[in-house]
């Protein structure tokens, strides 16, 4: 069903013409891969690379790592401090993301990588054919990207790596086949850079002075705060167009689903998609904002037709070249 809504996303770029990282093609990666195999994605994993390199408390099921006596919790925080979250089910996205793993494992996952393929005395995969997912396929910003692998010049050595994150994790495994040596990163917090703390111990492994990249990082995130701060502000209420219940009611989109739009218990417009719920305030005509939130997604933009509401332009994807439109269904 989710490749059916393609056809209703706006383009970032042209075919072929961009390197945008997209979750989506690698749920098509695994689907593909279920359609030659005649078998499940998670089976796949499980028999090839779980078993075969003896990663033995590794799963691909949220159901199946919480029977784990030790498993670590997920942490987000509001920028005061760390809260618990709830641990997040992919489900049908899991080829973008859906491993159960610990360092241990992991490790075994990169030995691999830097045995050529062998797992003790046994070729599980040809040296050539692993070579081929190291190559580069395309340009991604300042580096290149392979099968899976994002390929960087670090220290005049070539660094393989891969960073992922779900709602309160997120991870980087790294290695350099030159060297014989690779890094993996776990955190439970989303507001870790693990690639950052990543590159500091490739600097203490290679011999380097250490640079600190995390708090450069912060720092520079800091920037960006302000930057966006001073690009979408948070402007003063002003008397909408039109009394605010009529502009509640469910507006939707082929491949958003729907944003519903109701009056809360303070009598203040509150817009819910999925998962996204905010409150709004007026800012004047049919221009709506959702104060403290500095990014695309701030404003919303309703246009009416003989005083009624029929559709909203929201900016909710960053990467767009113009707002999404949603159209009055209720």
């Amino acid at each position: 069903k989710m490749f059916s809504l393609i056809p209703y996303l706006d383009m970032s770029a042209e075919p072929r013409t961009a390197f945008i990282y997209n979750n989506w093609m690698w749920v098509a990666s695994g689907v593909v891969a279920e359609t030659v195999s005649k078998k499940s994605w998670e089976s796949l994993i499980h028999d090839n690379i779980f078993h075969a390199l003896g990663m033995n408390q590794s799963n691909t099921s949220l159901a199946e790592t919480l029977k784990s006596a030790n498993y670590s919790l997920a942490y987000e925080s509001d920028g005061t401090q760390f809260k618990k979250v709830p641990f997040l089910d992919i489900g049908f996205a899991n080829p973008a993301g859906g491993v159960y793993s610990n360092l241990n494992d992991m490790m075994k996952w990169l030995q691999f990588h830097l045995n050529h393929g062998r797992v003790g005395n046994e070729q599980i995969i040809s040296q050539n054919a692993l070579n081929e997912t190291y190559k580069p396929y395309s340009k991604a910003g300042s580096g290149d990207y392979a099968m899976g692998w994002a390929i960087a010049n670090f220290a005049d050595t070539k660094l393989l790596t891969h960073d992922g994150g779900v709602d309160g994790f997120t991870t980087n495994v790294s290695f350099m086949p030159e060297k014989g040596l690779g890094v993996v990163i776990l955190t439970n917090s989303s507001q870790v850079v693990p690639q950052m703390v990543a590159l500091n111990l490739w600097q203490r492994l290679l011999g380097q002075q250490p640079k600190d990249w995390v708090r450069e990082t912060i720092q520079s995130g800091l920037k960006q705060t302000d930057f966006n701060k001073a690009s979408y502000p948070d402007l003063a209420e002003k008397p909408s167009a039109l009394p605010l219940s009529a502009y509640t009611g469910k507006f939707c989109h082929p491949a958003y689903g729907y944003a519903l739009v109701s009056l809360n218990q303070s009598a203040k417009i509150h817009v819910t998609l999925n998962a996204l719920s905010f409150d709004l305030i007026s800012v004047g005509s049919d221009a709506f904002q959702i104060q403290g939130l500095f990014d695309s997604m701030k404003q919303l933009h309703f246009e009416s037709v003989n005083g009624i509401p029929q559709s909203i332009e929201w900016q909710i994807e960053a990467s767009s070249k113009k707002p999404i439109r949603f159209r009055r269904c209720d």
